[in-house]
């Protein structure tokens, strides 16, 4: 995964093993990625660009400035708060987007109280973040730490739980996604597994059956792959 410089150790940026993949693991394809709460998010480093690029959002000018330094052609970088931002999409045609809200977790859920970034919420912030959200005609991620508020606001919502190694230890986060994947239809398939063992298993499987499919006549591979696309 690509790194920002100096904002590696950012807090809550997902880069912690496990955590970014399995947030990935729940994307559904799309052609382009809105990143309302930047900062470093380890999402928008590690999964495969999609076709009309990432829009990423912070009110930090620091970290703004720190991906613009990393000169990612596929980012559009703005400068301004998120949920203002969010706010202007409510009524927008949003086909083919994926929204993915990592704001500062919830004072009350830290080990720490105490500020972290430089522009933190207030619960009438977070409510108004929830209330945008529910609005929106994509598919739409947050993530969190276990709390009453977004409990509430998000009752309806599929929800999923993982555990994430922060600095003071193992903690569980909590994915929430306005959707529901049945079908297992990904945007990116390279993290597959709950583990990193798992997701070696898993990569094994897929290139030993490549390599079986690679070896067979055209005609019987080709057979083959028309067949797996009417499943």
């Amino acid at each position: 995964m690509i790194k920002i410089n100096d904002i590696d150790s950012y807090y809550g940026g997902k880069g912690s093993p496990g955590t970014y993949q399995s947030i990935i693991n729940h994307i559904r394809p799309h052609k382009k990625l809105i990143i309302p709460f930047l900062g470093n998010c380890a999402v928008t480093r590690a999964i495969k660009k999609p076709a009309e690029g990432i829009i990423g959002i912070d009110r930090d000018i620091n970290v703004i400035n720190k991906w613009k330094n990393m000169n990612f052609s596929w980012i559009t970088l703005l400068c301004e708060d998120g949920i203002s931002y969010l706010k202007k999409l409510s009524r927008r045609n949003l086909s083919d987007t994926v929204i993915y809200c990592d704001p500062p977790y919830i004072m009350s859920t830290r080990s720490s109280y105490r500020n972290q970034y430089m522009h933190e919420l207030d619960d009438s912030e977070y409510i108004q973040l929830l209330k945008i959200i529910k609005k929106l005609n994509c598919d739409v991620l947050i993530s969190t730490y276990q709390n009453a508020l977004y409990f509430c606001h998000l009752k309806d919502w599929n929800r999923i739980t993982f555990n994430s190694t922060t600095r003071n230890g193992s903690r569980e986060e909590v994915l929430y996604m306005n959707y529901t994947n049945e079908d297992g239809i990904l945007h990116d398939y390279r993290f597959l597994g709950d583990s990193f063992r798992e997701r070696e298993r898993i990569q094994r499987k897929i290139n030993r059956w490549v390599s079986r499919l690679q070896r067979l006549p055209a005609k019987e591979r080709n057979a083959i792959l028309i067949s797996l696309k009417k499943i």
